[in-house]
């Protein structure tokens, strides 16, 4: 595996994660 591909790895787990409280937080905004 390759930095690049590590980088992107951990990139796509990060937003997986943070996706539901990001979405929670565009929606609290829009109300």
């Amino acid at each position: 595996m390759t930095p690049e591909a590590a980088v992107q790895a951990a990139q796509k787990e990060a937003d997986a994660l943070m996706k539901p409280y990001v979405d929670k937080t565009a929606l609290a905004e829009v109300k």
